[in-house]
Protein backbone atom coordinates (compact mmCIF):
# COMPACT_ATOMS: atom_id res chain seq x y z
CA UNK A 1 0.00 0.00 0.00
CA UNK A 2 1.56 3.62 -1.29
CA UNK A 3 0.83 6.83 0.74
CA UNK A 4 -0.17 9.41 -1.89
CA UNK A 5 2.39 12.49 -0.73
CA UNK A 6 -0.24 15.19 -1.95
CA UNK A 7 -3.18 13.33 0.02
CA UNK A 8 -0.43 13.93 3.37
CA UNK A 9 0.32 17.53 2.62
CA UNK A 10 -3.75 18.11 2.12
CA UNK A 11 -3.93 16.40 5.30
CA UNK A 12 -1.96 17.79 7.72
CA UNK A 13 -0.84 21.24 6.17
CA UNK A 14 -4.03 23.01 7.14
CA UNK A 15 -4.80 26.18 8.77
CA UNK A 16 -5.82 24.74 12.18
CA UNK A 17 -2.05 22.77 12.75
CA UNK A 18 -0.63 26.00 12.25
CA UNK A 19 1.92 27.53 14.58
CA UNK A 20 2.05 30.77 15.23
CA UNK A 21 5.69 32.19 14.42
CA UNK A 22 6.54 35.25 16.44
CA UNK A 23 9.74 36.19 14.05
CA UNK A 24 8.08 35.92 10.37
CA UNK A 25 4.64 36.73 10.16
CA UNK A 26 2.63 35.89 6.92
CA UNK A 27 -0.28 37.76 5.60
CA UNK A 28 -3.17 35.35 5.61
CA UNK A 29 -4.49 36.65 2.35
CA UNK A 30 -1.63 34.93 0.91
CA UNK A 31 -1.41 31.94 1.51
CA UNK A 32 -5.36 31.13 1.31
CA UNK A 33 -6.84 29.82 -2.06
CA UNK A 34 -9.61 31.99 -2.35
CA UNK A 35 -11.84 29.30 -3.99
CA UNK A 36 -11.47 26.81 -1.26
CA UNK A 37 -10.51 28.94 1.65
CA UNK A 38 -8.04 26.36 2.84
CA UNK A 39 -4.24 26.76 2.31
CA UNK A 40 -2.87 27.28 -1.11
CA UNK A 41 -1.29 24.21 -1.36
CA UNK A 42 0.58 22.99 -4.58
CA UNK A 43 0.08 26.70 -5.74
CA UNK A 44 -1.07 27.54 -8.93
CA UNK A 45 -0.52 30.91 -11.07
CA UNK A 46 -2.84 31.60 -13.88
CA UNK A 47 -0.27 33.32 -16.78
CA UNK A 48 -2.47 35.77 -17.98
CA UNK A 49 -4.07 37.72 -14.97
CA UNK A 50 -1.88 36.03 -11.99
CA UNK A 51 -4.83 34.54 -10.70
CA UNK A 52 -3.38 31.95 -7.52
CA UNK A 53 -5.37 29.42 -6.24
CA UNK A 54 -4.53 25.93 -5.22
CA UNK A 55 -3.40 22.63 -7.16
CA UNK A 56 -7.12 20.91 -6.22
CA UNK A 57 -9.13 24.07 -7.42
CA UNK A 58 -7.48 24.14 -10.09
CA UNK A 59 -7.99 20.58 -11.06
CA UNK A 60 -11.73 20.51 -10.02
CA UNK A 61 -12.01 24.07 -12.35
CA UNK A 62 -11.29 22.16 -15.29
CA UNK A 63 -7.93 23.98 -15.08
CA UNK A 64 -9.62 27.11 -16.22
CA UNK A 65 -9.18 30.30 -14.52
CA UNK A 66 -12.47 31.62 -12.53
CA UNK A 67 -11.58 34.78 -13.08
CA UNK A 68 -10.12 35.51 -17.39
CA UNK A 69 -11.34 31.47 -18.53
CA UNK A 70 -7.62 31.16 -19.42
CA UNK A 71 -5.97 27.47 -19.25
CA UNK A 72 -2.10 28.60 -18.98
CA UNK A 73 -0.79 27.94 -15.04
CA UNK A 74 2.45 27.67 -13.84
CA UNK A 75 3.65 26.51 -10.34
CA UNK A 76 3.86 29.81 -8.40
CA UNK A 77 7.09 30.20 -6.56
CA UNK A 78 6.05 33.20 -4.57
CA UNK A 79 3.30 31.16 -2.96
CA UNK A 80 5.88 27.87 -2.46
CA UNK A 81 8.22 30.24 -0.64
CA UNK A 82 5.49 31.68 1.72
CA UNK A 83 4.60 28.27 2.67
CA UNK A 84 7.94 27.24 3.34
CA UNK A 85 8.01 29.63 5.65
CA UNK A 86 5.51 28.10 7.86
CA UNK A 87 5.49 25.54 10.77
CA UNK A 88 2.64 23.05 11.71
CA UNK A 89 2.14 20.84 14.87
CA UNK A 90 2.13 17.18 13.85
CA UNK A 91 -1.28 15.89 15.01
CA UNK A 92 -0.24 12.69 15.61
CA UNK A 93 3.12 13.19 17.55
CA UNK A 94 2.86 16.72 18.49
CA UNK A 95 5.96 18.00 16.81
CA UNK A 96 6.84 21.24 14.94
CA UNK A 97 7.56 20.32 11.34
CA UNK A 98 8.03 23.19 8.89
CA UNK A 99 6.39 23.16 5.27
CA UNK A 100 8.77 21.28 3.47
CA UNK A 101 9.68 18.82 5.50
CA UNK A 102 6.23 17.71 6.49
CA UNK A 103 6.24 14.18 4.03
CA UNK A 104 9.46 13.60 5.40
CA UNK A 105 8.10 13.25 8.98
CA UNK A 106 5.02 11.61 8.24
CA UNK A 107 6.77 8.87 5.98
CA UNK A 108 10.08 8.60 8.01
CA UNK A 109 9.48 10.00 11.79
CA UNK A 110 5.99 10.23 12.79
CA UNK A 111 5.30 6.42 14.53
CA UNK A 112 2.45 5.93 12.87
CA UNK A 113 4.22 5.91 9.50
CA UNK A 114 6.50 3.52 10.13
CA UNK A 115 6.45 0.00 8.64
CA UNK A 116 4.11 -1.55 11.27
CA UNK A 117 1.57 1.10 11.78
CA UNK A 118 1.18 2.05 8.21
CA UNK A 119 -1.39 -0.09 7.25
CA UNK A 120 -3.52 0.21 10.38
CA UNK A 121 -3.37 3.79 9.87
CA UNK A 122 -4.56 4.38 6.49
CA UNK A 123 -7.29 1.62 7.04
CA UNK A 124 -8.30 3.75 10.50
CA UNK A 125 -8.92 6.43 8.11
Amino acid sequence: MSINKEELIYKYANLQNIIKNQSYKVNEDEIICPICYNLILFPCICNNCQFALCKQCKIKSKNICPTCKKTEFTNSVFHTKLLSKLSFKCQNCNSEIIYDNLINHYENVCYLFSSKNKILFLESQ
